[in-house]
């Protein structure tokens, strides 16, 4: 899909920008808006700092132009807009991360419902939508837009109140806090020490489609170690994915270890570090960013766990103390 088609694109954007009929990106230290296109933003606007991987997240959010659709996930829930494409930058910004945003439309049933619950999806939409980026293209997925699009029109498409959608976001903040510190202080029932963590990443690997394997402790030489090895078969490209990632169960913050396992690895696949810490030290930030490697601290794992929860074993969720049971929200 070239640029001068429409495109359809995930856009992480908080709730709070869907009342401004505005998605937003973070990047504060660069205004988006100063540059006339996409190229220039990355040699100009992003020279001397280190992006790492995310050029292509930039210059799709950049290049998004009137009539274009993006595709906004909430707790529970997705919003659909069309881009209108002014762009603008606010810094400092109330809302983190979107101190460069742009003019959307967000579509609405007759009532001024935004939100389609993720439940209308289609499961191939669902899956996609888990993908950890903030910024990742849908192609692919127009048949299921225009159909989510068609419903909204003819008000025959279930849709949730943004009262509620606060009160479910609102309530996974509560969960995913409580989580990570169980996590954290190791008051769960997963087995002590690293491996009982790494059995919980295989599974949600297993989860999203991957073939996911603890490797031996003793498969490697030196500092260079692999916790666990996943691969998933791409249906469109043929090719195979493959992931090499190192787990650490930490508190605080991780430092240079579990990158510097990662970077001595011979093996040339995408490779991940995550930990239960709450961030990296600044070291450590440096170190994965100059060498591509992936991060996912504590907070983008218990995420990650909220978004599967229902996926997991009985099992696994009795280890983290989680009960799956209704709840009123109030109206």
């Amino acid at each position: 899909m070239g640029d001068s088609v429409s495109k359809i694109v995930l856009v992480r954007a908080p709730r709070e920008l869907v009342k401004l009929n505005q998605i937003g990106y973070g990047w504060k230290e660069v205004n988006f808006s100063a540059h006339a296109t996409g190229e220039e933003l990355l040699k100009v606007g992003f020279k001397g700092k280190n992006i790492g991987r995310k050029a292509n997240q930039i210059k799709t959010f950049f290049n998004l132009k009137a009539g274009d659709c993006v595709v906004v996930p909430v707790s529970g829930a997705i919003a659909i807009a069309e881009v209108i494409g002014n762009k603008s930058y606010v810094n400092p910004s109330p809302i983190k991360f979107t101190e460069n945003r742009i003019d959307v439309k967000y579509l609405s049933d007759k009532n001024g419902n935004v939100f389609i619950p993720r439940k209308s999806l289609s499961t191939a939409l669902q899956t996609r939508l888990k993908i950890q980026m903030a910024i990742a293209r849908l192609d692919g997925f127009s048949g299921d837009i225009e159909k989510l699009k068609a419903g909204l029109d003819s008000g025959e498409l279930h849709t949730i109140r943004t009262k509620v959608v606060s009160e479910i976001e609102r309530q996974k903040r509560i969960f995913t806090e409580e989580l990570l510190n169980r996590l954290q202080s190791g008051k769960v029932g997963i087995q002590a020490g690293g491996y009982g963590l790494e059995k919980l990443i295989k599974e949600l690997l297993r989860i999203e489609g991957y073939e996911a394997t603890i490797q031996a402790k003793n498969q490697t030489s030196g500092i260079a170690d692999i916790d666990i090895k996943a691969t998933k078969q791409n249906n469109v490209t043929g090719k195979e994915e493959i992931l090499l990632i190192q787990v650490k169960h930490h508190h605080g913050t991780t430092g240079t270890t579990g990158v510097e396992q990662l970077i001595a690895s011979t093996e040339t696949e995408d490779k991940i570090l995550i930990t239960t810490a709450n961030s990296l030290d600044t070291a450590a930030i440096k170190l994965a960013v100059d060498n591509s490697i992936i991060v996912r601290d504590g907070g983008k794992l218990v995420d990650w766990i909220y978004e599967n929860i229902e996926q997991l074993s009985n099992e696994t969720r009795e280890q983290l103390g989680v009960a799956i049971i209704p709840v009123l929200i109030p109206l």
